[in-house]
Order: structure tokens, then sequence, then C-alpha cells
């Protein structure tokens, strides 16, 4: 909730984040003024930031990035709206990293459409139960946030109402993750020795299904030719391209192919189902 002492300009509302997460759909950020229609949010959309600005009736703002940020690392995220008086020119800006987007509404609002969010509540990562919030809105927020500023002012997390948060942000690299059976997880690959071991745990209903794939395909482009042997190059790019070793789950049993250029070998395993 806005509750600072300091004089309040309803032309002019700006929030900074910073933010780190692997989810591609979630709310960053929400404030709705007390006409329900007009409102600021702050999504993740297919992992691109998405600033949204309502007015009431058919005028809008909507912003988005062109890059997607839920690479887990550390994002800044500033987004402000400001309306010229003079002009009467309402105007969006969404800077992230280096990215700056800039946008109008459309159809222009007027000055009396523009939102007030004096005494208004702010909702960070989510909403409450219940609540009815005046656009669709994704999934809550999972991840870390830092440094919220609200109108240049900071907000401490957990001095207010909240659930589901933590206090503190572990660095601890991630070793558990679940897919919902459309994503994929791409990791730096290891070339394997003639003795070599691998392995990992998984859980799942599928009978058949990919759980890893390590390929030279897709990265076209990558590599650069030697000047002095492009043809010794181009061979050993042609084997590159025809290794791989993968796992996967046929009828519930498990499936190892592995093919260092020169054929496959298939490994599967007997009796046991793993699905």
């Amino acid at each position: 909730r806005h509750e600072s002492s300091s004089a309040y300009n309803k032309y002019l509302f700006s929030v900074s984040l910073n933010f780190r997460t692997f989810d591609e759909n979630a709310l960053l950020f929400l404030a709705v003024s007390s006409q329900p229609d007009r409102f600021v949010s702050l999504t993740l959309s297919q992992g691109h930031v998405v600033f949204r600005i309502g007015y009431g009736g058919d005028s809008s703002l909507e912003i988005s990035t062109v890059k997607t940020y839920n690479n887990g690392n550390w994002t800044r995220l500033e987004a402000t709206r400001y309306f010229d008086r003079k002009k009467k020119v309402e105007k969006g800006l969404l800077k992230m990293e280096t990215e700056l987007i800039d946008g109008a509404p459309t159809p222009p609002p007027g000055q009396d459409a523009i939102p007030d969010f004096f005494g208004a509540n702010f909702y960070v990562g989510g909403v409450p139960p219940g609540f009815k919030a005046p656009i669709p809105l994704p999934g809550s927020f999972l991840g870390c946030m830092s440094d919220v500023q609200v109108l240049q002012e900071g907000y401490n997390l957990l001095r207010n109402r909240f659930w589901g948060v933590q206090g503190s942000c572990s660095d601890k690299p991630l070793t558990v993750v679940g897919f919902h059976g459309d994503g994929y997880l791409e990791l730096a690959s290891h070339s394997l020795r003639k003795k070599s071991s691998f392995g990992f745990v998984f859980a799942t209903m599928q009978e058949d299904a990919l759980l890893m794939l390590s390929t030279f395909e897709g990265l076209e482009g990558r590599y650069q030719p030697l000047e002095d042997n492009e043809e010794l190059t181009n061979t050993i790019e042609q084997e590159d391209r025809l290794s791989y070793y993968t796992v996967s789950l046929r009828r519930g049993q498990l499936d190892v192919r592995l093919n260092a250029g020169r054929g496959e070998v298939r490994l599967a395993s007997t009796g046991s189902e793993y699905a």
C-alpha cells in the first residue's frame, strides 16, 4: 500500500525490482486503483516481461520485451508510466538490461482516465485467494526478488501481509526440475571417454519419453573452419554430427543409445518397467 508522507503525483508511476526465476509465466507486480479497470501490471509471458496499463474502457497500453528473462540469472526491471499535462500525452517505458522499450496507449486516454494509486494495495509475486483481478493473471511467481521500489521508495516485503514467502534466496544450484510434458532443459554436454559413466534420477508415469539427448545436431555455424585445413575440419564436423548419446523410455523400458560416429550401440533394460 502507498503510505508515503511525500507528495503524491498520480501522473507519474514507477516500479523497479530485481528478480531471478525459471518461470515462463508469472505475476511480478500488480497495482489496482479504486476503479478496478485502472491498473498497472508486470508479468512474465513465455519468459518475456510484459508491462500493461489499463485506463478504463477500451484504452490500454501493453509493452513486451523481445528477449526472455527466465534464465535463472538476476535481472533488473524498471517500468514507468507518465502523463505530460502540457502535451496531454501518456507514455510508458520498460527498461530491462540492454532493452529499452517505450509505447503510448491506444486510444489515448484523457487526463481524468489516468490511474490513481493513492492508498491502493500493491501485490508482488501473486494475489490473495479469491482476489478479483481486472484482467486474467498468470500464476504466482516462483523465484527470487529483491530491491522492490514503487515511486522510488523501497518496500520491505516481509513487513506486510504475505504467504509462501521466505526471507532469503539461496544461491545453491538447482538439482531438481519438473517438466509439464512440452518443455526441455539445455545444459552443457560432456564427451564420453572409453570408460565413462553418467546418471540421473527420474520419476514419471509416461511409458514413452525422451529423458536425455547429447548431440551436435542443430548447432551448425558454431565452429569456425580452420583456414589451413578446411577439409580436415569438415571431416571432424561430419563425425561430430554423427556422434550422440541418448536415454529414453520405450514402453516403460530404459533404452540407451550411443554413437561415436561409427555406428550405433544400443543398451536396453529387460524385465523391470520404470514408468
